[in-house]
């Protein structure tokens, strides 16, 4: 006798994820879960996930960077000042990233 099973409308269906990438491996961000510390491939960026959105995954990048901006103005005058990078950043889930521990 055949069985079938009925999901009653009040049911959600629920996203499964095989298992969690372990440190040291390559993913998308997509793949990682919100706290996860990561290393943007081939460079020395790295960050932790804070959550994941479709479309887009929100990252919190570590190491602020200071710029010191100078330039001349119309007439002649020298004008400098700095900026912070922001620590917030949108990035695209697909991108490629190794987990760090």
């Amino acid at each position: 006798m055949k069985r079938t099973v009925v999901a009653s409308p009040g049911d959600v269906p629920v996203r499964l994820k095989a298992s969690r990438p372990t440190p040291g491996a390559q993913c998308r961000l997509a793949d990682l879960w919100p706290g996860a510390r990561f290393r943007l491939l081939g460079t020395d960026i790295r960050g932790r996930v804070r959550k994941i959105v479709s479309g887009r995954v929100q990252v919190q990048v570590d190491g602020v960077r200071t710029m010191a901006i100078n330039f001349e103005t119309a007439d002649g005058r020298q004008v400098a000042f700095s900026t912070d990078d922001s620590r917030l950043a949108d990035w695209a889930p697909a991108t490629l990233v190794e987990v760090e521990a």
